[in-house]
């Protein structure tokens, strides 16, 4: 199945609801639409005025999804994926997790 790729590119406020993206108008609190969380593939954040819920982040995460935010140039400049669909950083994370105490020390 393919991914809905969302680009948001006036000031508006993100959050979940229903397992739903909802997009509200950051002027008018208007809602403009919802799209349903496990159908995106990225979410990309190309104005200042954009505000998300730590919920909406949570449920993006968990379903893999990108999260791009954009410069004043309109060009992409950070990446939020999550940890755990990493297979190297998760593998490096229990290695530390599981060190002995005398090397914890130690380092």
């Amino acid at each position: 199945m393919l991914k809905r790729t969302i680009y948001i590119g006036n000031p508006s406020y993100l959050k979940l609801k229903d397992n739903q993206l909802k997009i509200e108008d950051g002027i008018t609190k208007e809602l403009k639409g919802s799209v349903a969380v496990e159908d995106l593939g990225f979410l990309v954040l190309d104005h200042y005025q954009i505000t998300l819920s730590h919920q909406l982040i949570i449920a993006l995460q968990q379903h893999n999804v990108a999260i791009i935010s954009c410069d004043e140039s309109h060009l992409p400049l950070g990446l939020m994926l999550p940890i755990s669909g990493h297979v190297e950083h998760s593998e490096r994370l229990k290695h530390q997790i599981n060190l002995s105490e005398p090397l914890k020390k130690q380092l």
